[in-house]
């Protein structure tokens, strides 16, 4: 018996004893290793995958920076500095977010950006001089005197900004909050006439918003310019 005829008669090993197959036999993939294998072996799924995403959690809590921070002025102001910026933002991107809303105007839009324009640039003022102050540690008279007194300025043009735009509040309809919510605002009546429930945040019934009232605002002489100075890190 030749050769050919011995390989003839033995079936492929890749057959199946009870159910052959005539088709070809089937590729199994290598093996998948963790760690690289030897040189010389080419196995292209050896090499160790990177991680798509880190394993480490970053924790929820204030920055470092944010808790060394010294407390130079009353808390009270702290929160109306808070409560300006939010309301200002409102009001600025108001066109944009509330899809045909008419609380204000364009024109009263325009009033408060321009009048509010350097909210954001006299907030990092006021932060740098509190990283000044942690910095340096014990600072002169004359240094706390001028924190003060951007404080004042400070605490009186957040005031302005805030009876400027419940001046030029819509006195119906709705108003949106800080966290994007609809809310009714103050005077707003439905089509009988009936008075409806809900505040705006702009004309809060609470007491501690005493501070916004145009008419203490009025009081305060708003200094003419910039309300907070620009400092430097070494005075």
């Amino acid at each position: 018996m030749s050769y050919q005829q011995k390989l003839r008669g033995q079936p492929p090993q890749h057959w199946n004893a009870y159910r052959p197959t005539y088709g070809p036999p089937a590729h199994t993939a290598p093996p998948y290793h963790e760690e690289p294998l030897e040189e010389g072996i080419p196995y292209p799924n050896s090499a160790p995958l990177n991680r798509r995403r880190s394993q480490t959690v970053k924790r929820n809590k204030p920055d470092r920076d944010e808790e060394q921070l010294p407390q130079l002025w009353d808390t009270e102001l702290d929160d109306l500095m808070g409560r300006t910026s939010r309301a200002y933002d409102v009001v600025v991107n108001y066109e944009r977010d509330s899809e045909g809303g008419q609380r204000w105007s364009r024109e009263d839009i325009a009033l408060i950006r321009d009048l509010g324009k350097y909210i954001w640039d006299d907030l990092r003022a006021m932060k740098k001089w509190q990283r000044t102050v942690a910095e340096q540690g014990d600072v002169d008279e004359d240094t706390m005197r001028q924190i003060f007194d951007d404080a004042d300025k400070m605490h009186a043009y957040c005031s302005e900004i805030q009876a400027t735009i419940r001046e030029k509040e819509y006195a119906g309809g709705f108003v949106v909050d800080t966290q994007g919510n609809l809310a009714v605002a103050h005077g707003f009546r439905d089509e009988r006439g009936q008075q409806l429930p809900g505040r705006s945040i702009l004309r809060p019934e609470s007491s501690d918003w005493s501070e916004t009232d145009p008419s203490s605002a009025r009081r305060r002489s708003r200094p003419q310019g910039r309300p907070v100075r620009k400092q430097n890190a070494g005075r």
